[in-house]
């Protein structure tokens, strides 16, 4: 009786490591194509990949909405509840932050290759995706919790690395743009990639709480 019941309880937790498997590799993609968009010197190029970028974080919406349903209509989860909610909509919100600013940087029409420290930014943003999908493939059979908990430890330094950078910038900006208006724009651009550096952080705070609660 009891392999019974675990055998129809497998399923539905196989689900939930399914679903953030795809979501976070999606924001994987997403990255990817931010990188990109941030080296391209055309605007008709930085548009088309500003559109692939809507449409990644469009999926990266319905993926997470899904998690959300799931979590309404199940009972058993593989981890607390509370910790599944705030992965989930933290690496939601990295999405929509990356989404935004691709969106701001099309209709500000910036050219992002003349910024210094954006690719900086990106590089240590990118490090830190990396980090949180590989942790939460790890999550599925916890085989390794010392790796899980590598990754929790790298996103932190590399927000850190973020924040220095971010302060980097803003000096230079503020030293030689003499453009208020341009100075405005790159300002939002580089304090929205800082929120997304704070976003990761916070995905590794539940990835954390979980190897605490589960590992």
């Amino acid at each position: 009786m009891a392999a019974l019941i675990l055998n129809i309880l497998k399923p539905q937790k196989k689900l939930f490591f399914n679903l953030f498997e795809e979501v976070s590799t999606n924001l994987q993609e997403i990255i990817s194509v931010f990188t990109l968009l941030i080296s391209e010197n055309d605007y008709q190029e930085r548009k088309n990949l500003n559109d692939k970028i809507t449409k990644l974080q469009l999926n990266n919406e319905v993926l997470t909405h899904r998690i959300f349903v799931e979590l309404s209509k199940n009972y058993v989860t593989p981890f607390d509840r509370e910790d599944i909610y705030g992965l989930a909509k933290s690496i939601q919100s990295i999405a929509d932050h990356l989404h935004l600013i691709s969106k701001k940087i099309h209709f500000y029409k910036i050219n992002p290759t003349e910024g210094v420290g954006l690719n900086a930014l990106t590089l240590s943003v990118t490090g830190m995706i990396n980090d949180i999908t590989d942790a939460v493939k790890e999550l599925r059979n916890f085989k390794n919790v010392k790796n899980i908990i590598d990754h929790v430890k790298h996103v932190e330094t590399l927000n850190s690395d973020v924040q220095d950078t971010f302060h980097q910038c803003m000096e230079r900006l503020f030293e030689d743009e003499q453009d208020l208006k341009e100075l405005i724009k790159q300002r939002e651009i580089f304090k929205l990639l800082e929120t997304v550096a704070h976003k990761g952080k916070d995905c590794s705070t539940y990835i954390e709480a979980i190897v605490i609660k589960y590992g």
